[in-house]
């Protein structure tokens, strides 16, 4: 996931990165208009870093804007989808595909993510399912072992959750939780061209699934 801000960023960072962790939480959604007079109060910012923080999210492909009208979170499109699942299956794939074992201390932190998805699900805490599903592809990216490939793809996790939350969150990630943890099993048991194989089909559903939301 995004690397929290620290105070030795630029004010315009910790700022975009505030606004980005709300869109991820939830707090924000899809199509939200950000009038700056309110942004400036709740972020306690002057106008000018506030611009530039605007101007990094619309870079990151998480706000748009159309002549004369205010900034608002940005809605995906069937092409935004589209282009998203085709990173994601080249990214995700390729991590686990010939590969014959994963470090121990990276397995340790799928199965956390697991046994979290399981806890949340029980108090029935779908925000927090949301972002322990989006966690386990993280993971799943990490085995690259690329910063760039860590960085693109937290913000590919930011711009999914702006589909996540227009929704029913439950009828959403409840269908993929036996899927995330059966692909953990067969990596854990060293079948990760298997695992690879589920991934596979578990992405095609799933962007039949928020292209679907999206079209509606």
């Amino acid at each position: 996931m995004n690397q929290p801000a620290t105070l030795r960023d630029p004010a315009f960072i910790r700022v975009a990165n505030a606004i980005r962790d709300d869109i991820l939480k939830g707090r924000l959604l899809s199509g939200t208009s950000l009038i700056e007079a309110e942004l400036i109060n709740v972020y306690d910012v002057s106008r000018n870093t506030l611009r530039e923080a605007m101007q990094l999210l619309r870079q990151q492909g998480l706000v748009s804007q159309e002549p004369n009208k205010s900034v608002r979170v940005k809605r995906l499109t069937e092409t935004d989808i589209r282009d998203i699942f085709v990173v994601r299956r080249v990214v995700e794939l390729s991590a686990l595909r010939g590969r014959n074992s994963v470090p121990v201390d990276w397995l340790e932190r799928l199965n956390e993510v697991i046994r979290n998805e399981s806890e949340a699900t029980a108090r029935a805490d779908w925000t927090a399912v949301a972002r322990q599903s989006l966690l386990f592809h993280q993971e799943i990216v990490s085995l690259h072992g690329s910063p760039i490939f860590d960085q693109m793809f937290s913000l590919l996790v930011t711009q999914l959750r702006l589909v996540f939350v227009t929704g029913n969150e439950q009828a959403f990630h409840e269908p993929w939780l036996k899927r995330e943890a059966e692909i953990c099993r067969l990596i854990a048991a060293g079948d990760c061209e298997a695992a690879a194989d589920q991934l596979e089909n578990y992405l095609a559903d799933s962007e039949k699934m928020l292209t679907a939301l999206v079209r509606n």
